[in-house]
């Protein structure tokens, strides 16, 4: 489909925000990523422009790429960030785990006299 000028993408972001804290205030706190899709249909110094104002816009400081499904642009860098991030995160998980898993050793409030 080609690009609807009568969509605001900032006012989009805005709303699935709002939609995904009403639904669970928790998914707020959960990794984001922004997409900006259909970037066949820019010239790449328009499609970069375009999306960097609303980066800034949204004070975003979480992942985000441009890509275009139809011309491959950017989708195999994203998967490749994507992976490495979802490793990043059971590494975390899994250290997370063991550290919880740990023993609980009952330590004296004062250390014994000698």
């Amino acid at each position: 489909a080609p690009l609807d000028e009568n969509q605001d993408p900032l006012l989009e972001i805005r709303q699935l925000e709002n939609e995904l804290a009403e639904f669970d205030a928790e998914l707020m706190n959960k990794p984001r990523w922004l997409a900006f899709t259909k970037a066949d249909l820019l010239e790449p110094a328009e499609a970069e422009a375009r999306a960097r104002a609303i980066i800034d816009e949204l004070a975003w400081d979480r992942p985000w790429a441009i890509i275009s499904s139809v011309t491959h642009s950017g989708t195999m860098e994203l998967m490749q960030k994507i992976m490495l991030a979802l490793e990043e995160m059971a590494e975390i998980e899994a250290m997370n785990e063991t550290v919880n898993a740990a023993p609980d050793f009952d330590m004296p409030e004062t250390p014994p006299e000698p």
